[in-house]
């Protein structure tokens, strides 16, 4: 993507006004259902309604919290149906099973399940209402919608399947994958670390708030949540009221990463109310935000390997000790000894290791741990990419390389290696003083590898380049795409860098951003982002993607320029800070 930069001064007030006409593309977005009382307009199917005035209302399912999601679904579907965009209105969807992700048949936004899961349901909405559009609505330059664009029934109706729940596997804390007996053999090289990440809040820009009015009624309320389904469930069992007389509105929120999934925010309000007999708006504090939130896990990954004469990996055998990451959004999937989330990244490799072994164990602790940005896949993935440069080092191989053998003959993995690796002028002579590292995964069904450039001055870090190469299958929006990898490397460095919770007499010792730092603008270096189309299927998200491979090729850099391998975050431990 190409970097723009502004020229005149930039007040607050001016870049949040720009930035939301931006972000709405000059359509018009209203906070309703889409059964609204009164509405006279015809419903061609759960997603799309055509008022009088041949105004197009679109149904939004998801959460915006930023990602932009609120611009990429409704232009999917006005795309199929040939609407004018000039002329579409946005409404959010009410907590109803049509609405359901049709993947996991929950209604919830998170995961980066949006695109990936909503794409061909978005297609065949506004293909299957064409029919019944095409008869009065106009198109961009007053044109009639051709009625020829794609071949879908008119009888859809846009519910999402009626599966049951995926089921997890009985028993995955223990993985091999080769020979078992490769594991008790003796290589000429064997190498083993530790890797550890720590506790994060998250941190969002709006505190968790609510509003609620609890009446004979039922229940009705209005927040900015992730899990617009799950509040519904869980105030019907709190005020023990049937889920039809629990309404939940959902409004933008500013900021996720999870955190807005669980509904304890939405429960007191609705408490209060219901004690108080009268509508209650309850807003928390930064501190009481930050102090009872569902935190990060702190996650600890041991990695050894067995190592030919040749340089090359012959076993590797990955451990990780991690609390439950799913326990308040998803128990059904946590056993007693397994939590899914917690091994993403561990088995998904595409490098062609032939013997493979991951175990696990559950810790139980009295913190409340929860969906993170990034969830598994972070603190896996931190350890993987950091681990996978020490056998290249040892055998004096270049780390891009090293990983170029590794993945074989996987063309799309070696594509977006690459072009990463070209972006960041791997093979070009660096400037006297500074050091590259680089980093590649699959996450979230998206290929993704960051190289970065920096220099040290003491214990500063100067990061002078960050290039991200991205592989989602297709990129349905540049912009907004882009945004959310932007994003992930300021999420990334504060991880890396900066953020740390800690507990101290059975209490969070952080309360605010003085004592939990987090990225400010002067400290972000300039980053370039860039796609490759390769029509790939599923879809990928990039809502989640962008922070993980940041840190590996950080730590990666950072040892080509001191010599040092830190294996732990966040580095202001070790005394290290941004430039």
């Amino acid at each position: 993507m190409p970097i723009h930069s502004l020229d005149s001064a930039v007040t607050r007030r001016s870049f949040l006004t720009a930035a939301g006409g931006a972000f709405l593309l000059g359509c018009t977005f209203e906070v309703a259902s889409a059964q609204s009382p009164g509405s006279s307009g015809l419903p061609l199917n759960a997603w799309i309604r055509i008022d009088p005035d041949n105004t197009v209302v679109l149904v939004v399912a998801q959460a915006e919290i930023g990602q932009g999601i609120a611009t990429t679904m409704p232009a999917i579907i006005a795309d199929e149906l040939g609407a004018d965009w000039a002329h579409v209105r946005l409404e959010n969807s009410p907590t109803d099973p049509a609405y359901r992700n049709p993947r996991i048949n929950w209604q919830f936004t998170g995961n980066s399940e949006s695109t990936s899961s909503f794409f061909d349901l978005m297609r065949e909405m506004g293909a299957g209402a064409l029919p019944t559009a095409s008869r009065w609505l106009p198109t961009p330059g007053g044109a009639r919608i051709s009625r020829s664009r794609r071949s879908i029934s008119p009888g859809t109706t846009g519910r999402a399947p009626q599966s049951t729940q995926p089921s997890s596997p009985s028993k995955l804390n223990v993985h091999t994958a080769g020979d078992k007996a490769a594991f008790g053999q003796v290589h000429p090289t064997n190498l083993s670390a530790e890797y550890g990440s720590q506790f994060m809040a998250h941190a969002t820009m709006e505190p968790m708030n609510c509003t609620a009015s609890v009446t004979a009624d039922g229940c009705d309320i209005w927040a900015p949540t992730q899990g617009q389904e799950m509040t519904q469930m869980v105030l019907s069992q709190v005020l023990g009221l049937p889920k039809e007389r629990v309404r939940v509105g959902r409004t933008f929120a500013g900021g996720g990463f999870g955190r807005r999934l669980v509904a304890d925010f939405a429960v007191q309000a609705a408490l209060v109310s219901k004690a108080v007999q009268r509508p209650v708006k309850v807003v928390w504090t930064r501190e009481e935000d930050m102090q009872h939130d569902l935190y990060r896990p702190a996650v600890a990954n041991r990695l050894a390997a067995g190592i030919d004469e040749f340089g090359r990996l012959r076993t590797l055998y990955h451990q990780v000790v991690s609390p439950s990451i799913l326990q308040y959004v998803y128990p059904a999937a946590v056993k007693p000894d397994f939590d899914p989330s917690c091994l993403e990244g561990t088995l998904e490799t595409h490098y062609k290791i032939p013997n493979i072994k991951v175990d696990f164990k559950l810790l139980k602790m009295p913190v409340p741990t929860s969906v993170l940005r990034t969830t598994g896949f972070g603190p896996n993935l931190f350890a993987m990419e950091s681990f996978i440069d020490e056998p290249a080092h040892l055998s004096g191989k270049d780390p891009y390389l090293y990983r170029r053998d590794l993945l074989g003959d996987d063309k799309r993995a070696l594509t977006v290696l690459d072009l990463a690796a070209e972006e960041s002028q791997w093979r070009q002579p660096l400037k006297p003083g500074h050091y590259r590292g680089i980093a590649f995964c699959e996450a979230f069904q998206t290929f993704t590898c960051h190289g970065i450039e920096l220099s040290m001055e003491g214990n500063a870090i100067h990061i002078h380049r960050v290039v991200a190469a991205i592989d989602a299958g297709n990129t349905l929006d540049p912009g907004i795409s882009a945004n959310s990898i932007e994003g992930g490397v300021a999420w990334g460095l504060t991880c890396a860098i900066k953020s740390e919770i800690t507990f101290a007499n059975g209490r969070t010792v952080e309360s605010n951003f003085h004592d939990y730092p987090v990225v400010r603008m002067f400290e972000m270096p300039p980053i370039e982002v860039h796609f490759i189309e390769s029509g790939a299927r599923p879809l990928g998200g990039v809502g989640e993607v962008g922070p993980v491979t940041v840190i590996p090729a950080l730590t990666n850099a950072l040892f080509a320029a001191t010599g040092v391998r830190y294996r732990s975050s966040p580095l202001s431990r070790f005394g290290l800070a941004l430039a």
